[in-house]
């Protein structure tokens, strides 16, 4: 259709045998994005969740660092950080790699008619007043 390969293009997971046959193909993710945007930095490592919560906007040095390994601990309940120093050090270092690649958003607000500040903060369509 836009005339790139099929399994090149785009940044997330090729659906096409499941459209194209009805059958889904058994695909997992290993790596994930969550944030990038300071003061919370999330990401996903193989089995891992990596979080890092900057105390400042400017200075990545400080903070409060979570490890988890999300296949045992779905709901993020044992911090492994410092138990994994080593990972953690590699999976922020990651963090700071995918800060340096990353391109600003594409997206923008389309249209502002609904916007809180035009209807004393609530969120309106603007259609009816």
């Amino acid at each position: 259709m836009t005339g790139f390969p099929i399994d090149t293009y785009g940044d997330g997971i090729n659906q096409w045998d499941w459209i194209s046959t009805g059958i889904p193909k058994s695909q997992q993710r290993t790596k994930f994005v969550y944030s990038l945007d300071p003061p919370i930095f999330a990401i996903r490592h193989n089995n891992y969740k990596f979080i890092f919560e900057s105390t400042s906007e400017y200075f990545l040095g400080n903070g409060k660092v979570r490890l988890y390994q999300i296949s045992t601990d779905p709901y993020e309940s044992k911090n492994l950080a410092r138990k994994h120093p080593k990972l953690v050090k590699e999976l922020l270092n990651k963090i700071f790699e995918y800060q340096r690649l990353a391109r600003k958003p594409v997206r923008t607000v389309i249209d502002e008619a609904g916007n809180p500040k035009r209807f004393k903060g609530v969120y309106a369509s603007g259609w009816c007043q």
